[in-house]
Order: C-alpha cells, then sequence, then structure tokens
C-alpha cells in the first residue's frame, strides 16, 4: 500500500507542479489562470517540511499562497514556556513564509492540546470560507501525531460541509 500511494504521490507531484508552473490548468475562481492554494499544517515548520517546495515554485509561477499554521508552537522548544515558545515559532514561521513568499495565517489551537468541537470546527470552516482557496493541502487524516490527526480531520469536515468547492490534497 506505501509504495502504490508513494507512486501516486510522485506522479501527482510531478504532472501537478508542471501544469500550475505553466498555467494550463483552468482556474475556477481566480483571476487570469491564477489560483489559491491553501497549505494547512498543525504547526509551524509543517507546511514548509510537507509542502515547501510546493509552495515555493506555486508561489514563483504567480500563484497565491497561504501557509495556515493551526498551532503557534507551544510546546515547540523543550525548557521553553507555552508563551516564549509560541512567540519563537511564530516569528519563525513568518520569516520562512517570507524566504517562500507566501503570506501566513495563524489559528488558535494550542499546541499538543488540539481539539475538535463545534466551535473548532465553525472556526475552521471560516477560516476556509474567508480565503476561497481553489486548492488545499492537508496533513494525512491517519496521522499518528494527534494535532495533525485533528487539523486534517477539521479540514475534511469543511471541505464537505462546504460542498467540496475546492481540490483537497494529503
Amino acid at each position: 500500500m506505501l509504495k502504490a500511494s508513494g507512486a501516486v504521490t510522485a506522479t501527482f507531484a510531478l504532472s501537478g507542479t508542471r501544469a500550475f508552473a505553466d498555467d494550463s490548468v483552468p482556474a475556477k475562481k481566480s483571476k487570469g489562470g491564477k489560483k489559491r492554494i491553501m497549505v494547512i499544517g498543525a504547526h509551524p515548520d509543517d507546511p514548509e517540511t510537507g509542502c515547501g517546495g510546493t509552495m515555493v515554485r506555486l508561489a514563483r509561477a504567480g500563484h497565491e499562497v497561504i501557509s495556515v499554521y493551526f498551532t503557534r508552537g507551544e510546546r515547540g522548544i523543550p525548557g521553553t514556556g507555552l508563551d516564549e515558545s509560541a512567540r519563537i515559532r511564530t516569528a519563525e514561521a513568518i520569516e520562512a513564509c517570507k524566504i517562500l513568499g507566501v503570506k501566513p495565517v495563524f489559528m488558535s489551537q494550542i499546541d499538543g492540546d488540539s481539539k475538535i468541537d463545534g466551535e473548532r470546527y465553525k472556526e475552521m470552516h471560516k477560516l476556509i470560507e474567508e480565503y476561497k482557496p481553489d486548492i488545499v493541502f492537508a496533513h494525512w487524516p491517519i496521522d499518528s501525531h494527534r494535532d495533525h490527526a485533528n487539523c486534517s480531520n477539521l479540514v475534511f469536515d469543511a471541505w464537505i460541509k462546504m460542498n467540496k468547492p475546492f481540490e483537497l490534497y494529503y
């Protein structure tokens, strides 16, 4: 199964990136063939680690790319308090977005304590609805990290509730 999914991922990455780079994919909502892409990750560094190359290629091709951080990485620096770690990791994410040429957006979840409840479903839905993306990249839904899985499940729920208005990739 992993070999097959890897082959599918590689095929998508090669063909999909080439199509976006030369603007041969017609835009649904965006003007001039440009697309709005959201990469939604649980922590600062997740969007860059999972899709950094894709993000920079799409941004350089003129597409609008938004890097969404579900948390601010509050538990990302061992031995550092939640607020200090969040401050450092947020600054790092903002700097990474400048380098990649993408826009950072931060949500309200707490690293290591993310939740799925009515309020969180609404928050994700509202965020995605506000930006009206053509394409969303999210974590694999059965990820072993709870924050990653929760993030993915909230994205999937918004996609379903919104009647699948964008392409969703894991």
